[in-house]
């Protein structure tokens, strides 16, 4: 296994999600039983074919909306978090939804898990918060038995710090759901916004890094799914320029 948590930078990370661990999961219960009830399921079951009692995980679990949906789905579902905070709220939200989740403190780097032991690995906006998402990747490569999935929801959400473009896109849009005030509770997000200025991805070209880095691991059938878009115009040239906000990925382990 990969070494445990123990750099300042992923120390800083997860000192943040524990602030901001209970208008997550007000977030979170939003997404799973509230005004967006169904649109999270659709799509996680748009790319998951998997037998009942199927094995997986939801790697940086935050709440546990991943964990809970594929429990609901028929699988053995755990969830994994570096945040102890929102390993509180992910097992309180189990317990109201009646559902058998097991949540563990765990780095997504160093999973709690024996070599192919997993159906699938599943996570929501975590990989562009790590210190070093490959290592990740071969970690999430490493407890997927031959054929398994790595299905993830991420997005740039702080590349406006370094892209013109996206910081256009960021000054003319309204507060996105996921920072309006009832999810937020006064929480200063300045932090992880000086945090962001020093993660690898924040600079990235995504999803393209994503698809060449999964393949250069050796994944297959890689698959990029409901994108978030917008239309951005540079006021001095007038080019036209169509940024990604958000998207899903879905790759396969390879079975030799």
């Amino acid at each position: 296994m990969s070494a445990p948590l123990t750099t300042d930078l992923s120390r800083a990370v997860s000192h943040y999600w524990d602030t901001r661990a209970e208008g997550y999961s007000r977030r979170t219960m939003d997404e799973l039983d509230g005004s967006l009830n169904g649109e999270w399921a659709e799509k996680l079951a748009s790319l998951l074919d998997l037998p009942e009692g199927a094995r997986v995980a939801d790697v940086g679990c935050g709440p546990g909306l991943f964990a809970l949906l594929a429990a609901r789905m028929g699988c053995r579902a755990a969830g994994c978090d570096a945040s102890p905070e929102m390993l509180v709220r992910a097992r309180e939200n189990a317990r109201r939804a009646g559902l058998d989740v097991d949540f563990v403190l765990a780095d997504a780097a160093d999973l709690p898990f024996e070599d192919g032991s997993l159906s699938a690995v599943l996570s929501r906006y975590v990989v562009w918060n790590l210190p070093d998402p490959r290592e990740a990747f071969r970690e999430w490569l490493r407890v997927l038995k031959p054929g398994g999935l790595i299905v993830y929801a991420d997005g740039n959400h702080y590349r406006y710090l370094n892209d013109p473009d996206y910081a256009r896109a960021y000054a003319m849009e309204p507060v996105p759901y996921g920072h309006a005030d009832q999810f937020v509770l006064n929480v200063d997000t300045r932090p992880m916004e000086r945090i962001a200025r020093t993660l690898p991805l924040t600079s990235a070209d995504r999803p393209g890094w994503d698809v060449e880095t999964l393949l250069e691991m050796g994944l297959t059938d890689i698959i990029i799914c409901h994108p978030q878009t917008t239309e951005v115009v540079n006021p001095e040239t007038g080019a036209k320029r169509t940024i990604v906000k958000e998207f899903m990925i879905a790759a396969r382990k390879a079975l030799g």
